[in-house]
């Protein structure tokens, strides 16, 4: 049971498009609901018939209590249609806080990481199967499973056919390509910061299909990882740039030769309003809203004409107040992590800088390796605080 749970965390952001009986609901949402009675059984039973609290945990609780708040407040301010898309919303994003609660007794982190990289290793296998079939016989391979329902089938079905008809671009088993792009630099960012031992094989396989899903964000956050890596260890002494040199090198001209071979990959790089788009959600600070709603948001109301970066969407859900208890935990968090994981919490910032990771299908995933007491420097556990105390 123990390592199908870290399977459904792994495998959350690619299995969340099929849909289960329930109209809205996916089959791994419920699936995990399901799990929640063992979870809860596990931290009782492992802390001898108690729920053990950690700084963590009483954050997360006093954030639903928040996100609850919020819904009472907001919900009487949305229209009919509305309601049901933010009791959707608001409902799936608690279950995925209160399973961040319970995941602690049932981690088998290096399992986790030997998934993550045969999924991802898969994922970029299939997507140059798709891009080779594509440019020879012309027929795009669908990586969906044929026999589950897809969620939004009609989005799906619209971008297989820009791929034919505008030149689109594949996007393996995932929903789209910038989602499939933000899963494979997830695994980079903990190959590098997470792993104490780096695959330079692998890191150089998965920046290659990085740059293969042709995502402006996926492309940046590469640049980002690789900086701080290199930087950091070039600084602290514990990386001999020569070692690292040749393969930098030959993952940049790769990257320029794709580049400039990729019509669309140097199309969207070089298009003004492809970065719009995704960064131009930042106006929303500038909007005048009600006093309740610079607060407390709006709720989970994705009624917001343009798309929204998970910072500036996290702003119109939740206001100030929201962006204020985020941002004490990520500075507590900082506080507490070691010198890697730090880099993997500007990751995943710098991940909503551009993306929406904060509400999306990777919230489990990334922030299940973020939190990992292996890489927190002091102990959390108020318990165990205690206890150390009176011995």
């Amino acid at each position: 049971m123990k390592k199908f749970w870290n399977i459904l965390i792994i495998l959350l952001p690619i299995l969340i498009v099929y849909e289960a009986p329930v109209k809205g609901v996916s089959i791994i949402e419920i699936l995990m609901v399901l799990c929640i009675p063992y979870l809860l059984r596990k931290e009782i039973i492992d802390n001898r018939g108690c729920f053990k609290l950690n700084y963590f945990k009483i954050f997360s609780i006093i954030y639903i209590c928040f996100i609850l708040l919020t819904f009472i407040i907001n919900i009487p301010f949305a229209s009919e249609q509305e309601r049901i898309t933010v009791i959707f919303r608001t409902g799936r994003y608690l279950l995925y806080w209160v399973l961040l609660v319970l995941i602690d007794r049932v981690k088998d982190m290096e399992y986790s990481i030997k998934i993550y990289e045969y999924t991802a290793v898969f994922s970029i296998i299939f997507l140059i199967l798709q891009i080779v079939v594509l440019k020879i016989g012309g027929y795009y391979i669908n990586g969906t499973i044929p026999f589950l329902a897809v969620m939004n089938s009609a989005g799906l079905d619209e971008q297989i056919q820009n791929i034919y008809t505008m030149g689109g671009r594949p996007f393996s088993i995932f929903s789209e390509p910038s989602g499939g792009a933000q899963y494979i630099t997830g695994l980079l960012a903990i190959e590098l910061f997470y792993r104490k031992k780096i695959n330079r094989n692998l890191c150089i396989f998965l920046t290659l299909g990085i740059f293969l899903m042709a995502s402006n964000t996926g492309i940046l956050l590469t640049a980002l990882l690789y900086f701080m890596f290199l930087g950091d260890g070039v600084l602290t002494g514990r990386i001999d740039l020569k070692k690292y040199l040749i393969p930098a090198l030959a993952v940049l001209i790769v990257a320029i030769f794709m580049i400039l071979s990729n019509s669309t990959l140097a199309d969207r790089i070089s298009n003004v309003n492809v970065w719009v788009g995704r960064f131009g959600g930042f106006q929303v600070f500038s909007e005048k809203f009600t006093l309740r709603e610079m607060l407390f948001g709006h709720g989970m109301n994705d009624n917001y004409e343009i798309f929204l970066p998970g910072i500036a969407q996290f702003y119109y859900y939740f206001g100030y107040v929201g962006l204020v208890l985020i941002t004490l935990l990520l500075i507590w968090l900082y506080a507490n992590l070691d010198r890697n994981a730090r880099k993997l919490l500007i990751y995943i910032l710098a991940l909503n800088v551009g993306s929406n990771m904060f509400f999306g299908q990777f919230i489990i995933t990334i922030w299940f390796f973020l939190y990992d007491k292996t890489h927190l420097k002091r102990g959390l556990l108020l318990n165990e605080k205690n206890m150390s105390r009176n011995t």
